[in-house]
């Protein structure tokens, strides 16, 4: 559900209240800022969106990037087959979920309560959802790139997601 200013619902300075009246999510919009304010990077060939959290660039810095091309070409994909959105550039962020199409969603770093997302259960558990959506949740790039732990528990998990058939 979409409100903006001039729906016929009052919205107070704090919207806090609105998920104890509606089931589904509720994104309040301005009309000035409706639309996609964030700019994806990759194709999405094979309906991966991976998410990430990383201030002062557009996308990702460049030693994260190197390791998801990495991460990326150890389960045979690259960057042009996934759909890569930084959550700063999202302002709105429950709406990339709605706005993109995936089969398979991958967090680096975030909390799942920060999206609301229920198929999340923790950290590399690869867990699917009524509709066959496989969900992964990992450290940031930049922690896994210092822990071989991370590293490890990372890899188990892609290769339940990707490797398994």
């Amino acid at each position: 559900m979409f409100l903006t200013n001039q729906n016929t619902l009052m919205i107070d300075s704090n919207p806090a209240f609105l998920p104890f009246f509606f089931q589904e999510p509720i994104y309040i919009a301005n009309e000035t800022t409706e639309g996609t304010a964030y700019q994806p990077l990759g194709n999405n060939m094979w309906r991966v969106l991976v998410l990430v959290d990383e201030s002062d660039v557009s996308h990702l810095s460049q030693e994260s990037k190197q390791l998801l091309e990495k991460i990326l070409q150890a389960v045979q994909l690259s960057l042009d087959d996934i759909c890569l959105v930084n959550i700063q550039q999202a302002p709105e962020p429950n709406r990339v979920e709605f706005e993109l199409e995936y089969s398979y969603y991958i967090t680096f770093g975030m909390p799942p309560e920060a999206w609301q997302f229920n198929s999340f259960s923790k950290k590399y558990v690869v867990d699917k959802d009524d509709t066959g959506k496989a969900y992964l949740w990992a450290d940031s790039l930049i922690e896994i790139a210092s822990d071989v732990e991370k590293k490890k528990a990372l890899w188990i998990s892609l290769k339940t997601l990707f490797l398994t058939e």
